[in-house]
């Protein structure tokens, strides 16, 4: 994965984000196996409410692929 496609994909979503805020409510989360808070007004939480709005082409997608070095999960010491 090329590092800009991630600069770009922050780049996209920034703007929703900064409109956006995400209240948490008192129900669970609608999907099966979550164990986070709902938003307000939504029926599942953050991160399942923004894979829904990707699913259905209102967000952009996040990149695929692997991430190298020193872009990686971890960096080494």
């Amino acid at each position: 994965m090329q590092p800009a496609a991630w600069m770009i994909y922050g780049a996209l979503m920034q703007p929703y984000y900064a409109k956006t805020t995400f209240e948490p409510s008192d129900k669970p989360c609608g999907v099966a196996g979550c164990a986070q808070r709902a938003v307000r007004f939504s029926g599942v939480c953050e991160p399942h409410h923004i894979e829904q709005l990707q699913q259905f082409g209102m967000l952009p997608k996040r990149p695929v692929g692997r991430l190298f070095p020193p872009y990686g999960a971890t960096v080494p010491a």
